[in-house]
């Protein structure tokens, strides 16, 4: 009887091969970038307006920033502002006792 490759090579390492080539052989996108198929690389996020925080992507698209709205967030404060590798950053406030005030 005839022994076919893989009983002589651990599946692990087949899929690890496969693996390492596919992402070797395509362009990905790092954070910050969104795929543009059309022109079949990468593009930047508009700064302020869009994010993406992925790696290794090939997602078409930027996320839009979550907008932050001082009057309508009293308990939240803002802690850094959306740019095109993450969306904004808030905090709670916490109350005089240390406990955090609920929205």
């Amino acid at each position: 009887m005839r022994k076919s490759w893989t009983q002589f090579v651990p599946l692990g390492l087949v899929l690890c091969l496969c693996e390492t080539f596919y992402l070797t052989g395509a362009v990905t996108c790092g954070p910050g970038e969104r795929w543009d198929e059309e022109k079949d690389t990468c593009e930047r996020c508009p700064e302020g307006f869009y994010y993406q925080d992925k790696e290794n992507h090939r997602v078409t698209h930027c996320s839009g920033c979550t907008p932050f709205y001082e009057s309508t967030s009293p308990a939240k404060i803002l802690v850094d502002d959306c740019t095109r590798f993450h969306d904004i950053v808030v905090k709670c406030i916490k109350g005089p006792a240390g406990e955090e005030y609920q929205i």
